[in-house]
């Protein structure tokens, strides 16, 4: 009898540690996605499939609302400034300089995210147009 309490009190023990190191280990995970996904945020350089591939790994991971919240508005940016880009480099390739001047205005009033050198290059482009 004193052996099979023994016995069912080692079982009920070892589940109890197994259910803590899961919760141990969860717990680790989540604060590594966060991490992670902070990193990616506070990048110079934010690639979209990264910052997308991360935000879904810390949604699983049940990462702090807020910074989700973060991750989705900036990601929302960097589609709708990449969107942009494109227009401006479009507007470019066909010399539109009334399209280009309207897609630089945009891009300096609502400081969107563009690459550097397509801006530049559209500027110096816009103003041999003219």
């Amino acid at each position: 009898m004193i052996m099979k309490s023994r016995e069912d009190f080692i079982a009920k023990t070892q589940e109890l540690f197994d259910k803590r190191n899961e919760y141990r280990e969860l717990i680790s995970n989540r604060k590594y996605k966060e991490i992670l996904l902070t990193d990616i945020l506070n990048g110079e350089k934010i690639e979209i499939a990264a910052l997308e591939a991360a935000l879904g790994e810390a949604k699983e991971a049940l990462v702090k609302k807020v910074t989700l919240e973060d991750a989705e508005k900036k990601l929302e940016v960097l589609k709708y400034s990449k969107g942009v880009e494109e227009e401006l480099q479009v507007a470019s390739s066909e010399k539109n300089a009334d399209l280009m001047r309207e897609l630089i205005a945009k891009i300096e009033s609502e400081n969107l995210i563009i690459e550097p050198k397509i801006l530049n290059d559209s500027k110096n482009a816009l103003a041999k147009i003219k």
